[in-house]
């Protein structure tokens, strides 16, 4: 089944709309267009370090130097065929020894450590060598046109030699969420008259989803959750000290406020789910197992396990339990022994629940809890359609004797309906 980018999605679905073709022969006119023989890879929430010596006036100042710089790194653009842009929050950190208006000196030469984090294909092999690349190129062209002797020079990193430049460091400046990537057109196409209503990305917050206050839960860099007390103070799952916002957002940036879906992503769930009719609860298992098969394709050196991506707001809790078991119990019966005869599951379901998922737990500006706001989400469409009679098949009903096991059909229906677990 292809693996698709949220952008790429949404330019299927439009080609779906417009031409009444199913997803798989929308998603293969799309590729041809595109001129591609594969469906991309899946995007995760990583980070890259590497450090960027550069020379200067001795007079500039070097947090608003680096803060420009991180400003002009919100999108980076990935040269070839596709040419497309895609954003990221760049960290800038500039050592302590650098001091504005030296005037024992016409110029001075600095590393500039720089961390860039992105939704990307991290697992894919040269990735991440790539992203580097991106924002070299883009970094010293921004240089070079304001500062003509900067004379850029790349140096690579390992996370351990960040640590050690970045201790002493001034405290890192951040890409502005002012800043706006320009959005795809239709088709993957650049457009600069396209809107932000589809087809598209924004590198800050979409609307309406920026917290006004400081938010009352949000999850770190290393996918770690922190809870606001009544005193202010953020406390963690895990029971590591108490921090206040600013020294947190200090330590663990980026931070993502956890809240409910966005209301495009409500609204297309709901109608994927109300079209699949009997399948919708088998489409929804199977991706609840592909979900489980990318946390167990994760590469464990990453900086959190894709389990605790997933899962890192939820924690311990029993939905979260609940969500992995049916996925490796049910949801992998489901994808396993799939039947030409017999279609218990939507591929177009599938695929936008699985991506659905990924874009909640991978994005850059938020991050949305998937197993209670999957299962809230069904329980909507299965209340609106008769129940669960009317969203699973004969196979999923209790009491069948043709179907699976009646203690995972009956934990399945609990779960998807949103209705406690039997102790």
């Amino acid at each position: 089944m292809p693996k698709d980018d949220r952008g790429r999605t949404l330019a299927v679905r439009d080609i779906m709309t417009t031409t009444g073709l199913r997803y798989t022969q929308a998603a293969r006119l799309l590729d041809a267009h595109l001129g591609r023989s594969d469906a991309g890879a899946v995007g995760e929430l990583s980070s890259v370090p590497f450090t960027l010596s550069v020379t200067v006036p001795a007079e500039a100042d070097p947090q608003k130097l680096a803060q420009r710089l991180a400003d002009r790194l919100h999108t980076l653009l990935r040269p070839g065929a596709s040419c497309q842009p895609y954003a990221v929050i760049a960290e800038i950190s500039v050592p302590s020894t650098w001091k504005a208006g030296d005037v024992a000196a016409v110029s001075v030469r600095t590393p500039l450590v720089i961390r860039i984090w992105a939704v990307r294909p991290w697992r894919e092999v040269g990735e991440a060598d790539a992203v580097v690349a991106d924002c070299v190129r883009t970094a010293a062209a921004w240089l070079s046109e304001h500062f003509p002797g900067a004379q850029p020079t790349f140096h690579a990193l390992s996370e351990g030699q960040a640590a050690d430049l970045t201790e002493n460091a001034v405290p890192a400046v951040r890409t502005s969420s002012a800043h706006v990537v320009r959005p795809l057109g239709r088709l993957g196409r650049p457009d600069e008259a396209a809107t932000d209503k589809g087809f598209g990305f924004r590198s800050g917050p979409p609307s309406g989803n920026r917290p006004a206050s400081r938010p009352d839960h949000v999850v770190d860099s290393v996918f770690q959750s922190w809870r606001r007390g009544l005193d202010g103070f953020y406390y963690c799952d895990q029971g590591v000290e108490p921090l206040t916002y600013g020294r947190l957002d200090q330590l663990r940036a980026p931070l993502r406020p956890v809240g409910p879906p966005a209301a495009e992503e409500r609204a297309q769930v709901i109608e994927v789910l109300s079209r699949a009719g009997q399948q919708a609860a088998a489409s929804t298992l199977v991706a609840m197992y592909e979900v489980v098969e990318w946390i167990d394709r994760g590469d464990q050196m990453r900086v959190a396990g894709l389990d605790t991506q997933v899962f890192a707001a939820a924690g311990n809790s029993p939905q979260a339990r609940t969500f992995q078991h049916l996925a490796r119990t049910l949801g992998a019966t489901l994808a396993q022994r799939r039947r030409r005869r017999q279609e218990r599951y939507d591929d177009e379901v599938v695929h936008v629940l699985t991506y659905t998922v990924q874009e909640w737990v991978t994005g850059l500006y938020r991050y949305v809890e998937p197993a209670s706001s999957l299962a809230a989400l069904f329980g909507e469409v299965a209340d609106a359609t008769g129940g669960w009679a009317a969203v699973a098949d004969r196979y999923l009903q209790p009491g069948s004797i043709v179907g699976h096991r009646d203690d995972l059909i009956e934990e399945a229906r609990r779960y998807l309906l949103g209705q406690p677990s039997q102790a």
